[in-house]
């Protein structure tokens, strides 16, 4: 059993799946296939969609977790893995990161509005999850109503969904 199905049946959700879809490339066959979920958990709607790649050709699962915001108020956010580029900007611009952790300062960017930003990382359950994981939360411009957690490298297994789910309900929690 996928652990998309696994997490709807272990919660009441409800699990959809499209038929895999087959393309040759000039890297070989890849096999396509959406999966979605929802289901609630501690009261609130999560949704998991998964758009898996497979096949001979070169793969990633792209994985969203997603909670519905109660109170949206146009908030930009976006917390991801930090990249060369992002390195060199916080030398050159000097970007003020008062108030967030060092291992995370290190590890992440935080883009958005920093009230919100030092609420979340003031939060030690939710510093000490990002501080194992390589995510990306973010809350889209066209979706302001939706915060979107997604992992580097996919889910293992339950514990680990859940783990997400509880990093994603409490960063919601400060919004």
């Amino acid at each position: 059993m996928n652990i998309v199905k696994e997490i709807c049946t272990k919660y009441d959700g409800t699990y959809t799946a499209e038929g895999r879809k087959n393309t040759t490339t000039t890297e070989g066959t890849m096999i396509f296939q959406f999966q979605k979920g929802e289901f609630f958990f501690e009261g609130k709607k999560i949704k998991i969609l998964i758009d898996e790649i497979g096949g001979t050709a070169y793969g990633t699962n792209s994985i969203q977790l997603i909670i519905q915001i109660s109170n949206p108020r146009n908030r930009i956010l976006r917390i991801h893995p930090k990249f060369f580029i992002d390195k060199v900007l916080d030398l050159i611009l000097n970007r003020d990161t008062k108030g967030i952790p060092t291992a995370l300062r290190k590890r992440f960017q935080f883009d958005g509005d920093k009230n919100l930003i030092h609420k979340i990382v003031s939060d030690q359950n939710i510093v000490q999850h990002l501080e194992k994981q390589n995510l990306t939360l973010y809350i889209e411009k066209e979706k302001p109503s939706s915060l979107i957690l997604s992992p580097s490298r996919g889910i293992i297994n339950i514990e680990e969904a859940i783990m997400f789910i509880n990093i994603l309900i409490g960063v919601g929690e400060k919004i």
